[in-house]
């Protein structure tokens, strides 16, 4: 029961440190509160000498929501379905050689470079969301860790350098 405390409400405090720290920064893109927060638990747990899988058991309840939180992604789109439907072309070019791209030139630096089975996997599905990733890693038995590893490096690196795209 200790050890399901810990892991939960060291991630709770993490998160909501961080997410303090990012807004006392006026939002510097680098204090994103997720790198900040994880960065701070990794720390923790080195300092404490706490084994991960001791600090998963609580922050596995967590993770869980990570499904519902990607279906509630849902509703701004639905909010924003006019607009959409409006420049549903343009979106549509944009994703398709936007993902092209991204699958194919990091799958194929990777290829080129000799890397095996389960890093071209991880990087093939590293631009969906966590929850999708994972599963797709699983089905094409896959290294699960690499993946999400892969995911949340792609989506703290567009966190922190997409901001100064579209504020330009």
């Amino acid at each position: 029961m200790f050890a399901v405390l810990t892991g939960l409400l060291l991630t709770i405090f993490a998160y909501c440190l961080a997410s303090w720290l990012f807004a006392r920064s006026g939002y510097f893109p680098l204090l994103n509160p997720v790198l900040v927060a994880t960065t701070l638990i990794i720390v923790i747990l080195q300092l404490l000498n706490i084994e991960y899988s001791s600090y998963l058991q609580g922050a596995h309840y967590l993770s869980l929501l990570l499904g519902p939180a990607t279906v509630g992604l849902a509703v701004p789109i639905a909010m924003h379905s006019r607009t959409i439907k409006k420049k549903l072309r343009p979106i549509l070019l944009a994703l398709v050689v936007s993902s092209l791209v991204a699958v194919c030139s990091s799958v194929g630096l990777a290829w080129l470079m000799g890397a095996d089975r389960n890093i071209l996997i991880g990087l093939s599905v590293k631009a969906a969301t966590m929850p999708i990733a994972l599963e797709l890693a699983r089905s094409l038995e896959g290294a699960v860790p690499l993946t999400a590893a892969f995911v949340f490096f792609t989506g703290i690196l567009g966190a922190t350098i997409g901001p100064s795209f579209s504020n330009g």
